[in-house]
């Protein structure tokens, strides 16, 4: 009876072999990188070929040509003729110092102004600071006419001096000097360094300038020890676009 029963008994059924899905290799991030690198490699080459043949490949031919003279073949005996030539050098030098100085009175005159700008409160600060981003759409030759027509031969300086001192001639005559080119120079980047101090100057915080006077600091001293070490990299990026 006990084996009858028993095979009477349902048995479970065989549950079917599973089969384990084939591992497939995952895909590394580098395999990305490279698909973006070469992606940005192929955007950046049409502006490249352009750039190569119409700037860089003139720029070849004016060099190659520079060490070609008018004999023929290859020689350093055109630069050696340029670099001997005084009026070269007289220009150079001239150029040189021009741009040193004109540098330095970017500078100084821009932080100075930037400075009152930015800290000393006044009526009309705020648009002062918008001339200032306004002026440096101005084209360069109005800087040019600006003085011309007031330091002109015949501009207003010198009719003013002229008018009243019964003169024949005004004492203001430098335009065509270096010296006229340096104070239009001035004039003109001057905003340029103006403009990256009046961001550098509004990440201060006043509470700062507070507690370093609040501490006996006088006036330089707290433009030297706290608010030039936060204008050197504005000052940097000024002096980069006036030399």
């Amino acid at each position: 009876m006990a084996s009858a029963s028993a095979s009477a008994r349902p048995t479970a059924p065989a549950e079917p072999a599973r089969t384990e899905p084939a591992a497939t290799a995952p895909r590394g991030p580098g395999r990305g990188r490279r698909a973006a690198g070469l992606t940005r490699w192929l955007w950046a080459l049409p502006p490249v070929a352009v750039l190569g043949l119409v700037f860089l490949y003139p720029l070849y031919l004016v060099v190659e040509q520079s060490f070609s003279p008018d004999e023929g073949g290859t020689s350093l005996a055109p630069y050696r003729e340029v670099f001997a030539s005084e009026a070269f050098r007289e220009a150079l030098w001239t150029t040189v110092w021009i741009a040193v100085c004109a540098t330095i009175g970017c500078l100084v005159l821009g932080f100075v102004l930037a400075l009152i700008i930015a800290f000393v409160p006044f009526p009309g600060g705020k648009a002062v600071a918008k001339f200032i981003d306004v002026f440096l759409s101005f084209p360069s030759f109005l800087i040019t006419l600006a003085l011309l027509f007031i330091y002109g031969t015949v501009g207003m300086g010198n009719g003013v001096y002229t008018d009243v001192t019964g003169a024949a001639s005004g004492p203001f005559d430098f335009l065509n000097t270096p010296w006229g080119v340096l104070l239009a120079e001035i004039t003109y980047f001057t905003p340029f360094v103006m403009c990256p101090l009046l961001a550098a100057f509004s990440g201060i915080e006043t509470a700062q300038l507070e507690v370093a006077s609040s501490l006996g600091a006088r006036p330089a001293r707290v433009v030297r020890q706290v608010i030039l070490p936060e204008a050197l990299p504005a000052l940097a990026a000024g002096s980069a676009w006036c030399w």
